[in-house]
């Protein structure tokens, strides 16, 4: 039995299956997942750290029966979800084939199991194994056919110790400790060396990462410089050594020697399969045997590939989660188009944290660049939680959006949910004094349609939105500084929200690059006081209606009773400030739309 378990990276072990095999979070006391416990009668698997809460301690017991996987949830309060599988009931037991691929969130397992029955003795090599080296092969097998099988030291058991050698190399995971170690192993034993090694390149230095000898490993052993300078150049399988008359002392009592190229899929050398023999007697590197190095060579370079792809695909579905959320993620996996260009209604939503230049002064570099990250953490954390794309970071501001690249119907809900919810963790993190300061944000939200899709480059992909709608978002959030007030929201974002949301009309603006004036609207934590609420817009009628004496009237009084609120404060100013050339024919004044001084 091999299990494979991948979530940043592939893990794999071998088990007989003699007990069933329990995954789940891991307990206090426990190793750091992924790791393997036993019990009496079954064996725990730990899959997720204890700060983790999205798996249970115990969560799913997998035994085999057959040709079957049972999988069985061991929580009996809840429901579990797995990937392209059916969901698991509290207590429930389902059986799949032995083959299937188990995931849950961004887990997945795979269990193989060997068939008993009569089979040939070799794995079969996939398709492609030596793609790279077939031409040279082949013409090496052919240049055999006409010589005496004394002459080439070839006969059935040798060939076929060297296919089972090779076929050793090709079945281990490339990213398990042991691949390279197992392809040392075999260049050595296919050319009876004393010493093989597998070389890459760190840090422009060759290193060698895995070293085959016949018996204690000498410490003085060195591929040769010369050689390895010869293959990089020259990108081609060398062996055996013609004579020496270059004297390069790297070569000196080099009785043997086989050396071949591992290229990068840009086909730069990045790394050599080395091997040679300096004691005792032996016959020379035959070109069978060079060819069969290379092999070897090509297929630790397909597998190093793989390991890159495979490592460049988890960096890029990290990155993905980080902005779209693990189910958008999952969601995207599935319908890639959804990444492409096109117009959408959505909600976007521009956060600011304020007072960083305060924090500047406080902390110091080292310090603000930790409390920023600190405090963009709990506010991204606020977006994925409540199903919205973080878009972008600008300075100690975070851009979200909702409606793409997955239709929401109830956009506009979730990025007002989400305001609210970001003032509350925040709250929540000042007073439990989580930051290295405490924070504040002024967030402003606004609903409509723009062109959505990759706004990045050939060199990274940038998910986002653009048009008036995400201008004036971006606008809004500039005029919460105007009222004083920390969250703002456009008309149709208001539209579109029910009861349940608690909000106050602040008049009609008129913002910098956009040509019609903007309703806005104070959306509130809480219900506000009735008494203000009704002041306020009482004051803001008469105004918007020329009744400047009324208006005046209400502002005073209500200024007064309750002199922290700032929209009464600003709507108190821009009263004092109306001026002779804003009369109406009638002699009012009038001041239907403020026009805002700045972004």
């Amino acid at each position: 039995m091999r299990i494979q378990i991948w979530r940043n990276q592939v893990y794999q072990s071998d088990y007989d299956f003699s007990k069933p095999i329990e995954f789940g979070r891991q307990k206090i006391g426990e190793p750091n997942p992924i790791a393997f416990v036993e019990n009496h009668d079954s064996v725990r698997c730990i899959v997720t750290s204890h700060t983790e809460n999205t798996v249970s301690r115990n969560q799913l017991r997998v035994e085999v029966l057959g040709f079957k996987l049972v999988l069985t949830n061991l929580n009996q309060q809840r429901q579990f979800e797995l990937n392209g599988l059916p969901d698991l009931e509290a207590g429930a037991s389902l059986s799949v084939d032995m083959y299937s691929e188990i995931g849950f969130l961004d887990l997945g397992i795979r269990i193989v199991q060997d068939v008993s029955c009569q089979s040939l003795p070799n794995q079969t090599l996939g398709p492609g194994q030596l793609s790279g080296v077939q031409r040279n092969a082949m013409q090496s097998f052919h240049s055999l056919d006409d010589k005496p099988l004394g002459d080439t030291h070839l006969s059935q058991a040798k060939l076929l110790h060297w296919l089972t050698t090779a076929m050793v190399v090709f079945q281990e995971a490339a990213n398990s400790p042991k691949f390279l170690p197992r392809a040392a192993d075999a260049v050595r034993e296919i050319v009876n060396l004393s010493t093989a090694s597998v070389l890459l390149k760190d840090d422009g230095q060759w290193k060698s990462h895995a070293v085959s000898t016949d018996g204690p490993i000498d410490d003085a052993w060195s591929p040769s410089s010369t050689i390895l300078s010869l293959i990089e150049r020259e990108k081609k399988t060398f062996f055996n050594l013609v004579e020496q008359t270059s004297g390069a002392q790297s070569l000196v009592g080099v009785k043997a020697i086989v050396a071949s190229p591992i290229l990068s899929g840009d086909n730069e050398v990045i790394g050599i399969l080395y091997g040679d023999r300096r004691t005792g007697s032996g016959s020379p590197v035959e070109e069978i045997e060079a060819v069969l190095v290379e092999v070897l060579a090509t297929g630790v370079a397909a597998g190093l590939a793989r390991v890159e792809q495979e490592g460049k695909a988890i960096r890029a579905r990290a990155d993905f989660e980080r902005s779209f959320g693990k189910e958008m993620t999952l969601h995207l996996e599935k319908h890639p188009e959804m990444l492409g260009g096109r117009v959408a209604e959505i909600t976007i939503m521009f956060c600011d944290v304020t007072g960083f230049s305060r924090a500047s002064e406080q902390l110091g570099p080292e310090k603000t660049m930790a409390w920023i990250g600190q405090v963009m953490g709990e506010l991204h954390q606020c977006v994925i939680e409540n199903e919205g794309v973080v878009i972008d970071y600008v300075g100690d501001e975070l851009i979200a959006m909702w409606g793409a690249p997955a239709k929401q119907a109830d956009n506009a809900k979730l990025a007002c949910q989400t305001a609210i919810a970001i003032g509350s963790h925040l709250e929540n993190a000042n007073r439990e004094k989580r930051f290295l300061m405490p924070a504040k944000v002024r967030i402003g939200i606004n609903t409509g349609v723009a062109h959505v899709g990759d706004t990045g480059t050939k060199y990274r992909l940038k998910y986002g939105a653009m048009g008036d709608t995400v201008n004036l978002a971006s606008r809004l959030q500039g005029a919460t500084k105007f009222f004083g007030c920390d969250i703002l929201i456009s008309a149709e974002t208001h539209r579109q929200l029910n009861d349940a949301f608690h909000c106050r009309r602040l008049g009609k603006v008129k913002v910098v690059n956009i040509r019609r004036p903007v309703e806005l609207f104070e959306l509130l934590p809480h219900t506000t006081n009735k008494q203000i609420q009704s002041g306020y817009e009482e004051a803001l009628r008469c105004v918007e209606s020329g009744e400047f004496e009324s208006a005046t009237g209400f502002i005073e009084k209500l200024a007064s009773e309750f002199p922290t609120d700032a929209p009464t404060q600003a709507l108190r100013k821009r009263i004092h400030e109306l001026t002779p050339e804003q009369m109406d024919d009638n002699g009012k004044k009038t001041a239907d739309v403020w026009e805002l001084p700045n972004k």
